[in-house]
């Protein structure tokens, strides 16, 4: 449960949520974290109560991320509130 840092405690309802696999790192400090959020990795899209692995990419920083399915189409997210998480490798991806 993600709970809006307002101060109202009304949970959050994103209608998407994206998880990208990107590499994962501390900076120099050992305090910060650096994800590699350059290149591309696997995706996982839920929406519509299904889940849909598919490809994330990103050219550089002044590019668009861009989602891709499997077979290389965009994937349409639906509209409304999307949350989108990094995570290291899909072993750290649960859900039910």
């Amino acid at each position: 449960m993600v709970v809006n840092a307002s101060g109202t405690q009304v949970q959050l309802q994103p209608k998407v949520v994206v998880a990208l696999m990107m590499t994962y790192g501390l900076e120099a400090d050992d305090h910060h974290s650096q994800y590699g959020a350059i290149g591309s990795g696997d995706a996982y899209v839920f929406q519509d109560g299904t889940i849909t692995k598919g490809t994330w990419s990103k050219a550089d920083n002044k590019a668009a991320l861009t989602l891709t399915d499997a077979a290389g189409k965009p994937l349409a997210l639906n509209a409304g509130q999307r949350w989108f998480v990094a995570l290291p490798d899909a072993s750290h991806l649960t859900y039910q």
